[in-house]
């Protein structure tokens, strides 16, 4: 099972990345009951910022630990797993 939570930025607005995906992260934490069976998510906007974080903190070993996967939704509908 697979438990996403996603956050929808704004059109062009710079720099929103950072909040949206901690955002994320912090709800995920709270609301998600980690076990075996269950693939906790984060799901953003692609952006070039957005991947950047994702690739970085998908090595921190606490979302490791968390088994915390990201996904970059491009404006084509494509979508961008780490």
């Amino acid at each position: 099972m697979v438990y996403v939570e996603c956050k929808k930025g704004k059109r062009n607005k710079i720099g929103q990345e950072y909040k949206l995906m901690r955002e994320a992260i912090g709800q995920l934490i709270t609301g998600c009951d980690f076990t075996k069976n269950v693939i906790p998510m984060v799901a953003v906007p692609y952006t070039d910022k957005a991947k950047e974080l994702a690739e970085k903190w998908s090595k921190l070993t606490q979302i490791k630990n968390l088994g915390i996967r990201f996904a970059l939704i491009c404006e084509d509908g494509s979508i961008i797993f780490l």
